[in-house]
């Protein structure tokens, strides 16, 4: 079952029992992805420093999460999921490419007594995938015989150019602080040859 089938109408009904393992077969290969990547970076520093691009640039997001972006689409620069894309008037293109990362869950109680948070799996689309991908305005822009004046009015204004002009904003004053640095390099060279961003929640 796609978003589509749910958002769009689509004939197949919503299952619960269904959605629900789709969901728990999606949180598993996400933690498999991130053991895979971990390997990958541990044996290659250009896939580690892939990884840092990534957390820097996404700075609020937690080291599995960065992992996972820089697996499956490092040159993302914004990423939303399918509902919060549709509250900004943007929609997702009907081909675009899934990023699956790790949302907080509600809290449970394990088998000891202590109290823990389960993560789930939620798909995101970065703005490139998204009716307001600026490749594709620009080269409108581009294409159209306006005037460079006219053509700045509407790059300003456009609400389908708010999340690239966030973006872009973000990049522009996002630089990976030393301590930001020192916290992941101490992440990824964890002792006994394990890794913290491996644990299982």
């Amino acid at each position: 079952m796609s978003i589509y089938d749910v958002f769009s109408g689509g004939s197949r009904a919503f299952n619960k029992e269904e959605w629900a393992a789709q969901k728990q077969e999606q949180r598993k290969e996400a933690y498999e992805l991130i053991d895979n990547t971990c390997s990958e970076m541990m044996a290659n520093g250009d896939s580690f420093r892939q990884y840092l691009d990534v957390q820097g640039h996404f700075d609020r997001y937690s080291v599995n999460n960065a992992i996972l972006v820089s697996a499956q689409m490092p040159e993302a620069t914004q990423l939303k999921d399918y509902g919060s894309w549709k509250q900004s008037r943007v929609y997702v293109d009907k081909d675009a490419q899934k990023v699956t990362i790790l949302e907080p869950g509600k809290e449970y109680q394990r088998d000891d007594g202590s109290k823990a948070v389960g993560y789930n799996a939620k798909i995101v689309y970065d703005v490139s995938q998204t009716s307001a991908n600026p490749r594709a305005f620009t080269r409108s822009i581009r294409a159209s015989s306006l005037t460079p004046s006219r053509s700045k009015g509407i790059m300003k204004s456009s609400p389908y150019l708010r999340p690239w002009r966030t973006a872009h904003r973000a990049t522009a004053t996002m630089i990976l602080s030393m301590r930001k640095m020192k916290k992941n390099l101490m992440i990824m060279s964890g002792s006994a040859g394990s890794l913290p961003c491996m644990i299982r929640e």
